[in-house]
């Protein structure tokens, strides 16, 4: 793996990093979901424009060092790591580790910890650090990202938000206007509900609205939904659950709701 390639490590959740490489490399850009067998986990040579209308991607990291995964190695970046970190300013270095090294994940924080402390001057600052230094370790690949301020880490919600989202309907008033943009619009709320696999789409208009409008924001919905299903029976290794789309006038389904309570 070329090092040189890559300026982003993206966080999914598992079994989501082939549909992010997909819709990447169908942009143009250069993407690996997996690298060296982690799920969860894409790198990718890409602009940060091209990263944020992708649902699936729960965290972008931009990668300021990428070096092999040998203490001495990333050690050696003390220096350059170190100017990053202004006059009077705290640090914390946080490490995460997969796959075998001989080295802990402990040992790196507290080596680089104490070289970049000696260098800079800076003190460390476990709680609320004004930089994190962050070292994300990939068996034979190891990401450095030099960010501001404290860093927490999600709790893995596993397959319960899967369960939830698929017993879940959404209601969405449609979007009228230039039909450019009633399509436009009506692709990308397609892709996001297919990204998440809810149970139902219910278009809800409220007025009367015009039949034009209303059925390019339709096909433009339909499009975005059977597009995004077909990169997830490519790449998911489950058969994704296609979003069914219906019509309802808005008050109507209101009264209906609120007579089942």
């Amino acid at each position: 793996m070329k090092e040189e390639e890559w300026n982003y490590l993206i966080k999914t959740q598992k079994d989501m990093e082939g549909v992010v490489a997909s819709i990447l490399m169908e942009r143009g850009y250069k993407a690996k979901p997996r690298p060296y067998g982690f799920k969860g986990i894409v790198l990718a040579c890409a602009e940060e424009r091209g990263l944020r209308d992708i649902p699936e991607i729960e965290k972008a990291i931009k990668i300021d060092f990428l070096v092999r995964s040998e203490l001495e190695e990333i050690l050696s970046l003390g220096y350059e790591i170190s100017k990053r970190i202004k006059d009077g300013e705290t640090f914390a270095v946080r490490t995460k580790r997969r796959g075998k090294h001989d080295f802990t994940s402990i040992e790196l924080n507290t080596r680089l910890g104490s070289l970049i402390r000696e260098i800079s001057g800076a003190e460390v600052n476990l709680e609320n650090p004004d930089k994190t230094v962050l070292v994300e370790i990939i068996g034979e690949t190891s990401v450095i990202s030099i960010q501001e301020g404290h860093i927490g880490y999600k709790k893995n919600k596993g397959k319960m938000v899967r369960d939830l989202l698929s017993r879940t309907t959404v209601i969405q008033v449609p979007y009228l206007g230039p039909l450019d943009a009633s399509k436009t619009m009506g692709v990308r709320i397609g892709r996001s509900a297919q990204a998440f696999e809810i149970k139902n789409l219910i278009i809800s208009p409220w007025r009367e609205v015009r039949a034009e409008e209303l059925c390019t924001f339709i096909e433009g919905l339909l499009e975005g939904i059977r597009s995004r299903y077909e990169i997830q029976k490519r790449t998911y290794g489950r058969e994704p659950h296609r979003v069914s789309v219906t019509l309802r006038d808005l008050y109507q389904l209101i009264r209906e709701i609120w007579s089942m309570n």
